[in-house]
């Protein structure tokens, strides 16, 4: 048995499709604990898995319905940037608190949502493997296909890499306190930062970017399109061996 631990974000989207993978999980003999604000407490324990909480003084039960309900009454850029500047603070404080309470758990595996993005550096921090689930928009970046917060249409000419290229850019900038919060507490613990281990990475598996050209013969991918898929799979090989043979 293993005893796997969640983080993703406090929304009921976000949870209904992390509750159903932690079910599955408990149907094959493990434990299963979810980790968030205590807003998701009602609905974790609802969906039959264990719960605890984070950082009850900085969210409330509430705080995070709050936030919620204000985005709620915008949209388009402004519903973006507000829940952008939201962010870095929750951001902040799961690297603050998820740590202890993950280890005080005896958490030995972590189920991240891709939408936590400070999930993998609790998961470096604790030398936990961790999986990153895309339960939502799929944020991995790729020239020919539009920003996932966007509304473009799909358009393989230049124009439509050259806009889609502009929008990723947008969101570098919109997204810089996100990871610069993280990149802080990453230097806090000296640990490396994102961009350099992602560097690393790639300069030792660029022997292997000519994988997907045996899959799909014929098509020709760029390799700044093809490294970070790679990474990713090749990145969480052994701890999808791991969920598999336990």
């Amino acid at each position: 048995m293993t005893h796997f631990g969640i983080l993703c974000p406090a929304s009921t989207g976000h949870l209904n499709a992390m509750i159903p993978l932690g079910n599955e999980l408990l149907r094959r003999g493990h434990r299963v604990t979810v980790f968030n604000f205590l807003d998701a407490r009602s609905r974790t324990l609802a969906g039959g898995l264990e719960f605890q909480p984070l950082a009850e003084d900085e969210f409330p039960l509430g705080a995070s319905a709050k936030i919620l309900t204000e985005m709620g009454k915008l949209s388009g850029i402004a519903a973006l940037k507000y829940n952008f500047q939201n962010l870095p603070k929750t951001s902040r404080v799961i690297l603050k608190t998820a740590p202890v309470a993950i280890k005080n758990s005896g958490i030995e595996a972590l189920l991240v949502d891709q939408f936590s993005p400070e999930g993998g550096t609790v998961a470096d921090i604790l030398n936990l493997p961790f999986i990153t689930v895309c339960n939502g928009l799929i944020l991995n970046r790729e020239p020919s296909i539009p920003p996932a917060v966007t509304t473009w249409k799909y358009s393989q000419t230049w124009q439509g890499s050259l806009r889609n290229r502009v929008g990723y850019r947008l969101l570098n900038t919109i997204t810089k306190p996100i990871r610069k919060t993280i990149a802080e507490f990453r230097k806090e613990w000296n640990y490396l930062s994102i961009l350099t281990r992602t560097i690393i990475t790639q300069n030792s598996l660029r022997s292997v970017s000519n994988l997907l050209n045996l899959i799909f013969p014929g098509k020709i991918y760029p390799r700044i399109s093809i490294l970070p898929a790679l990474i990713k799979i090749l990145h969480c090989v052994n701890q999808y061996l791991f969920l598999l043979n336990n």
